[in-house]
């Protein structure tokens, strides 16, 4: 059982005590968790395509590490060979539990930050769940594609709205959850020509609309 209280309560009072002094020119942040069935000693800590640091797993697990300066943006943790992405605000303190075994729908984010982070899990599931059930959807007439592409979307968008507003996220981030949410419409949009000829044999691409793209 992941004991996500007594890590918690560190990075709580870690973050509360670095709040203390500097508040301006603090950039501190904190990253723990636990890996469950774990297939590495470690977990990667990386930030673009460049590995920051990598954090070994004690005997229970767990990882923990203080980043005396960490720039607000989008990082990913990698723990072989699956990975995710997290987002840090300035001071957030995340603690993730994953299961090695069950990768993605195992991530859940806790502490300073988290709301965010989980949403962007959500979205990410609720995006795959859609990609799995969508590809008969490449196979009907470019009407019916494009009417039940924009009411996925428009759930997705709801979801999206509902979030912004609780949560009441930074800037930084809303650019990362916006796109986000519009990749996977693009995505879906760009495949269609493409596999309903290969599924139907009908070329659709001279119909389509002048502004499809």
């Amino acid at each position: 059982m992941f004991k996500k209280y007594t890590i918690l309560a560190i990075l709580v009072i870690s973050a509360m005590a670095s709040s203390c002094s500097g508040e301006d020119e603090n950039y501190t942040a904190y990253l723990g968790g636990e890996v469950l069935n774990p297939h590495s000693p470690y977990v990667i800590f990386s930030r673009v395509n460049t590995d920051l640091d990598t954090l070994p797993l004690d005997d229970n697990n767990r990882f923990y590490i203080k980043f005396d300066s960490l720039t607000p943006g989008l990082y990913s943790f990698r723990h072989e060979p699956e990975y995710q992405y997290v987002y840090f605000d300035r001071n957030d303190s995340l603690m993730v539990s994953v299961n090695a075994e069950n990768f993605d729908r195992s991530v859940v984010f806790t502490g300073k930050g988290d709301g965010k982070n989980n949403f962007l899990m959500d979205l990410y599931l609720m995006n795959e769940d859609d990609r799995s059930k969508s590809y008969r959807s490449y196979e009907m007439s470019y009407d019916k594609f494009k009417a039940e592409a924009e009411q996925t979307y428009a759930d997705r968008e709801a979801f999206y709205e509902k979030n912004k507003v609780q949560l009441n996220w930074s800037d930084g981030f809303d650019f990362y959850a916006k796109n986000r949410l519009r990749l996977s419409q693009y995505t879906k949009m760009e495949y269609y020509p493409y596999l309903h000829q290969r599924r139907t044999g009908e070329e659709v691409r001279a119909a389509l609309p002048e502004d499809y793209y």
